[in-house]
């Protein structure tokens, strides 16, 4: 599978804010072999480069000296069913789960959708994220309650270096609060293609945030479905940001303080109102 390179390409389309830097060179990529067929040309290693996905966590502050990539693989595929001996509690272990999976290319909001839709729910409270598929892994991203982190199985990327496929479980991907390998060394250099979710048969909504739930009481609705936590979710963050489709936005990319859990008893009592949210291990957000 060859790929196409191009020049002096405007990045407005394929960056939130819808700033209009310049890309030295320009290649989409479609397909693995694509991948795999660009690593090995000399424009791969001509210079600086940048993977881009969604293009919601990126400010171009200036033209791009250099080759910008951008992952364009497509396809949500439903693998079959998973026992659960080596998912977590929060993945429906006991009672299996769908394995769904999405390639690098895919709009995260529309795979949020398209899993509830098709009756495999589990990343309603992770709608209206901007961005892409591929990317979701390197910010493990979060809302609401729930992060990637809960809902992953594997992943598969190409290491260039090596010019190989390598898949990842959890325990690899290192995922912390808004963190993963991807952000450090030894594993940035991956080019991540395709996300493997694990989808809990035993669904239960997930609502205990206060705006979740505040909405919740609003509308009446005491037992809510997958479709109608999207819906609500998606009202609140529509609420909350701006459309970036109408005023270029990078959506929600603040990080909660994390305290250890003596001083969060002490800023409790101080101010028994205060919110936090324990991380699993020990700590609270």
């Amino acid at each position: 599978m060859s790929f196409t390179l191009q020049h002096d390409v405007s990045l407005a389309p394929y960056n939130t804010f819808g700033l209009d830097a310049r890309a030295r060179d320009f290649v989409r990529i479609d397909s693995v072999d694509a991948l795999r067929a660009l690593c090995d040309d000399p424009a791969w290693s001509r210079g600086p480069r940048i993977v881009l996905g969604g293009g919601s966590n990126v400010l171009f502050t200036r033209d791009f000296d250099g080759l910008v990539v951008r992952m364009a693989i497509e396809g949500i595929e439903h693998l079959g069913m998973d026992a659960g001996a080596d998912a977590g509690a929060d993945a429906g272990a006991d009672q299996g789960a769908h394995l769904v999976a999405a390639a690098a290319g895919e709009d995260w909001d529309g795979l949020v959708r398209h899993t509830v839709a098709r009756g495999w729910p589990g990343l309603e409270n992770l709608a209206l994220i901007p961005g892409s598929v591929g990317a979701s892994p390197v910010q493990n991203i979060g809302a609401y309650g729930v992060e990637l982190a809960s809902r992953f199985a594997w992943l598969d990327a190409f290491d260039p270096a090596h010019g190989r496929m390598v898949r990842m479980d959890a325990t690899s991907c290192a995922f912390g609060y808004r963190d993963s390998a991807f952000k450090h060394a030894g594993h940035d250099r991956l080019v991540i293609t395709r996300v493997v979710f694990r989808l809990p048969l035993a669904w239960t909504a997930v609502r205990d945030y206060a705006d979740v739930a505040t909405r919740l009481a609003a509308l009446a609705i005491g037992d809510p479905t997958p479709q109608q936590m999207v819906d609500v979710v998606t009202a609140i963050r529509r609420a909350k940001l701006p459309d970036p489709a109408v005023l270029g936005n990078a959506g929600s990319f603040f990080k909660n303080p994390v305290v250890d859990a003596d001083r969060y008893a002490r800023l409790r009592a101080a101010d028994p109102e205060f919110v936090g949210h324990p991380d699993g291990e020990g700590r609270f957000r």
